[in-house]
This record gives structure tokens, sequence and C-alpha cells, in this order.
């Protein structure tokens, strides 16, 4: 296969796993028009030698839970990051610099936000955290690899700012056609789960597996009942899959939140060009009175993104809020199982926080955590002080 049709023909498979996954090779094989075996060898060897990765789009609110943005600073001898371990349902955080605050997604059952709030004043009063805020997360998007801007014969990032400009105009020039829509996350279908569905979708969470058969073992399960309750609920849960770039170098990568407020829809369209024309984009999400994305790249090209993003969004009336973040700090969870009853098959969300140690076990969040399927977390199971990822409260003791 020649070095121009091969190229094209690897952005096609990435562009089909998008939209079809990793269920049926096969299947992938005959859109993209390749052997099953080349298709088979591209995703699991080739993409991760190029530092390519896969992971899934979860239809959290299908499965009960909204999304909720929590920002917080702590008092100078309170409360850590390591308050937020455990039952809370953290799906992401990390702390801000060059302060000493911190920003969170949480996932929390539909009705029950009332409880972290709870939480959250009983810090306040006793002094773990000066200040916080919570606020509801209307809409949430993870967004794949643009693989016009990565060179796979390289094994990195290559494009220049002049093409990024010409993505954005292509964008906004179709933008009524392209852009993905931003639904409230209450207008999607509830989805009928049990305790094991919920169990086989972290584990996808963590790292999608070549076979369902693969999953027995860290389960359990005997395969057949994977296979099972896969086919019959969890990929129903499943939104799509998102090609990603895992850097080479953990330690160099920097990473920021832009959000803007006072935007008309108009606006919020144009914002939406310019975050979505990015090479770094992980994700975009919507509150009431903002739209933000984050974006996480290495270090060489920190100036020339804010330089771009300065430029771009100078003509904006909307007000501009940056938050840089401390890319070692940073911790991605998984849906929170533990606050799934298995006897009644409902959530039950008791989000305790304590400002002095973490509320979960460290097997808990070992099991939520994805740096640990990515074999980063631990250097050996029983010294989780040297935990990749700093934010981790076991990390930090």
């Amino acid at each position: 296969m020649k070095d121009n049709n091969r190229n094209g023909k690897v952005l096609e498979l990435l562009d089909v796993i998008r939209t079809e996954g990793l269920d049926n090779v096969s299947v992938l094989s005959e859109k993209v028009g390749i052997p099953v075996e080349s298709a088979r060898y591209m995703i699991w060897h080739e993409f991760p030698k190029h530092f390519i990765s896969f992971d899934i789009d979860v239809d959290i609110e299908g499965l009960g839970l909204g999304t909720w943005l929590i920002e917080f600073t702590p008092s100078r001898h309170g409360a850590q990051s390591g308050i937020f371990g455990g039952a809370v349902g953290i799906t992401y955080t990390a702390r801000v610099l060059p302060g000493n605050s911190y920003v969170a997604f949480v996932a929390a059952p539909f009705g029950n936000h009332y409880k972290l709030w709870i939480e959250l004043e009983r810090l306040v009063k006793d002094g773990s955290i000066q200040n916080y805020s919570l606020t509801e997360v209307k809409a949430m998007r993870n967004i794949s690899l643009n693989p016009s801007f990565y060179s796979f014969t390289d094994r990195k990032w290559n494009f220049t700012w002049k093409e990024v400009e010409a993505h954005e105009k292509k964008i906004g020039e179709a933008r009524a056609k392209r852009l993905p829509p931003l639904k409230s996350g209450r207008e999607s279908k509830a989805i009928d789960v049990d305790y094991r569905d919920l169990l086989i979708l972290r584990e996808f969470q963590k790292r999608i597996p070549k076979s369902i058969s693969k999953l027995e073992k860290p389960l359990e399960i005997d395969q057949y009942n994977i296979r099972y309750h896969y086919n019959q609920h969890v990929r129903h849960a499943i939104l799509g899959y998102r090609a990603k770039v895992i850097p080479e170098k953990p330690r160099e990568i920097s990473s920021f939140l832009f959000l803007l407020s006072q935007l008309d829809d108009d606006s919020l369209a144009k914002a939406r060009c310019v975050a979505l024309s990015l090479p770094f984009v992980d994700y975009e999400w919507k509150t009431e009175k903002e739209y933000g994305w984050h974006v996480s790249c290495p270090g060489e090209y920190s100036n020339e993104l804010l330089r771009h993003l300065a430029q771009r969004l100078a003509e904006f009336k909307g007000d501009l809020r940056f938050l840089a973040l401390d890319s070692m700090s940073e911790y991605r969870g998984t849906i929170p199982v533990q606050s799934f009853d298995e006897k009644t098959q409902t959530w039950n969300y008791e989000p305790k926080i304590s400002s002095s140690k973490p509320y979960a076990s460290f097997q808990e969040l070992r099991n939520s955590c994805e740096y640990e399927a990515e074999g980063d977390c631990l250097v050996n199971e029983l010294d989780p002080k040297k935990c990749v990822a700093s934010i981790c409260p076991f990390a930090a003791r």
C-alpha cells in the first residue's frame, strides 16, 4: 500500500471508529476497504505506537446522572484536593495555577445535587475551604482528535496556525450543518442499566478491551454473561468513540480551561468554531451563563496557543476566564459505580467529604481511575504515594 493511499485509509479508519466503535473489526475493515487483519493490526498495534488511543463518550444523562462544575479554594491549613475522593462522583479535577484553588466536574444523580451543596456548606463553616461555586452543566461533549493536524509518520503534532484559522473558517461557513448540537442532558432517553452493566461500562472507560472475553478476569463474571449485558444495555450507553493523543512526556503537558460568558446565540456559535478548530481541544461544555472548553497540549505550543486565542477572541463582547491547570494534578475518573446500590438497582448518592482524609478506600479510587488502567497509577500496587496523578489523595499523603 503506497504511503498516500495508506495515510488516507488511516484517516478513514479513525473516522469510522468514531461513529461505529470497536465492536466489530470486520465491519470497520469493510467500510474502509482494507483486510480485517490489517484493520486489527492498525487498531491494536500501530495506533498505540503512534501515541493514538481511544476512549468512549458515555451518555451520563441517560444513566440518570447530571454533571456539575465545582470551583473551590481551600483554606491555608484546610482541605486539599483529596476531599473529593470516593462517593462524590468526580469525573475530572485539577489544581488551578498559580493559586491554590481547584476545579472539578462531578456526576451526581438528578435531584441529588443538594447533598453535595450541603457538604460544601459544611466545609465552609468548619473552615476547610474559603469559598466555592456549584454550577449545573447543561451540556457536555467529548471531542475526537482531528487527524489532519497530526503526523502519523513523525508521531507528533504537525500543523500551522494558518491551517487552524482556515479550519475555523471552514467550520464557520457551514456551522449550521457541521456544529454538533449542545443539547441539554435531560433530553437523553433513560437507559435501563443494572450494577453489572455499570461495572462493564466502567472497564470500557478505563481501557477499551480488545474483546469482551478480556473482561472476564477483572470483573470475575463469565464472558457470556458480560456479552449479554453489553449487547442488551451497555452499548446503548455509549454515545461514540473518541481518538486522542497520549502524550509521550506527560510531565511536559500544559492544560487550560477557557470560559466565555455573556454570549448571545451568534457569539456562542462563533466561539464554538474557535474552540472546535483547535488541535488540542478535549471537550466542551455549556452552563447557563458560560461556554467552556478544555485544552491539553505539549508545553512548546502553549505560548502560540494563547497568542492564537487572544487574537481570535479579541472581537468577542463576552467576558473571558482563563484557568491554567497543573497538568500533573489532573485526575480523570469514571462513572461513580460506588454510588449505585446493587440490591435496589438504584443510585444512592451520599457524597461524604472529609477535610483530613479520603472518604474512599484506595482500592475504590483505583477502580475509578483511568490512570490505573493505563499503567500510570502505581509503580507497585502497595505504594500509592508513587501515583503519577498528584491530585490523588493517597499519593499526597
